[in-house]
């Protein structure tokens, strides 16, 4: 029985150097390279996984002039929901869930696309490990501080929800309940307020359709917007 659990431990130590050298390699190669390859394989990448070579950034369209809406994490594997051809650039896009409940467009040379694997034993931690967990492990008051630097240039942009989050009538504490936000899904920033007795930051969302109300800016991962 030793000798069987020595060996499953030898097996996943290699088998770990493995991962370990090939993201090593396909880190050292270049942004066209891993394009081309990209080309080759196509839309045969859709519904595979993919490892991150970098912390890429994410965009709302598969173009580098499209809005910035969150980054992939080094070294884990995202499954490609979609796949693009840029109309100007011939360069290829994938579409990922970059984080718990959000999707954008990542540039093919971001991915280690040569070694795609179709199996799903990576991905219960997946993009958790990435911004979704890292926003949630921050306190109300850095999530408040961050808010506070962005000011109102987080009006028009999106942002993540890190809790079910209360959403009021006006942007106070006590101001009436009328509904929440949920915990993973992304919402448009529509207005900024600071409160003004507690100097806290609000933003106003709509939270159901064509319903509109105010959330305290702790409940969002403001950290990540693009301004």
């Amino acid at each position: 029985m030793n000798r069987i659990r020595a060996k499953s431990v030898i097996a996943l130590i290699l088998a770990l150097c493995v991962l370990c050298s090939a993201a090593v390699s396909y880190a050292l190669m270049s942004n066209t390279e891993r394009q081309s390859i990209a080309k080759r394989i196509g839309g045969n990448a859709v519904g595979q996984w993919a490892l991150a070579v970098n912390d890429g950034i994410v965009r709302n369209q598969p173009d580098g002039n499209a809005t910035y809406v969150g980054k992939l994490t080094t070294g884990l594997y995202y499954q490609i929901l979609d796949y693009a051809v840029a109309f100007q650039t011939d360069n290829i896009w994938y579409r990922v869930e970059y984080a718990y409940g959000c999707y954008g467009w990542a540039a093919a040379f971001q991915f280690a696309t040569e070694e795609l694997s179709s199996s799903s034993s990576f991905p219960e931690n997946n993009f958790r490990s990435g911004g979704y967990v890292y926003h949630q492990s921050l306190s109300n008051t850095q999530r408040q501080s961050y808010a506070k630097r962005i000011g109102g240039r987080a009006v028009g942009q999106w942002a993540y929800a890190v809790d079910d989050g209360r959403v009021r009538e006006q942007p106070d504490a006590n101001a009436a309940y009328i509904g929440k936000i949920t915990e993973g899904y992304t919402y448009r920033i529509l207005d900024y307020a600071v409160a003004s007795f507690t100097d806290n930051i609000w933003y106003r969302v709509e939270y159901a359709d064509r319903s509109y109300g105010w959330v305290a800016a702790f409940s969002f991962a403001t950290e990540d917007l693009s301004y």
